[in-house]
């Protein structure tokens, strides 16, 4: 099934791990700030955005390594997400790699995924994760090594 359309908005600029993680400072000072996309605006209010690409080789864009679908602060679609997943939305948490896992998938459904080209919030998920609150271990930290 194929859905086009944005079916997530990232509220801090992910040009870097700095900007993702709301460091206003350093991503300031970053050389690539406002580049990780295409430059698009909403069609009502005309709000900038940034639309994220994936596998693109585009100079002076950055994580176009990245599927796109973060657990990183934003505001999603439920809907178009649900309507792609056919109604099967669920994160595999016995994956080590769970967010990849599902941005893949949500990539390979058609999903798009943008941010915005600023600093919005701060990112409190490197030390606090959904996994800590939930009373959890990350299974990243169980790894050895």
């Amino acid at each position: 099934m194929l859905v086009s359309g944005i079916a997530q908005v990232l509220l801090n600029d992910q040009s870097s791990r700095a900007c993702a993680e709301g460091r206003v400072v350093e991503c300031e000072g970053g050389l690539w700030k406002g580049k990780a996309g295409w430059k698009r605006k909403t069609k009502t209010t005309g709000i900038e955005y940034l639309e994220h690409e994936f596998g693109i080789v585009e100079y002076g864009h950055e994580f176009s390594y990245w599927p796109g679908f973060s657990l990183n602060p934003g505001v999603w679609d439920l809907e178009r997400i649900k309507d792609a997943w056919g109604g099967d939305f669920v994160f595999d948490v016995d994956d080590k790699r769970f967010e990849q896992s599902f941005s893949m998938n949500c990539y390979d459904k058609g999903l798009l995924f943008g941010h915005l080209g600023q600093v919005a919030v701060k990112h409190i998920g490197d030390v606090v994760s959904s996994y800590i609150l939930n009373g959890e271990a990350r299974p990243f930290d169980l790894i050895p090594g």
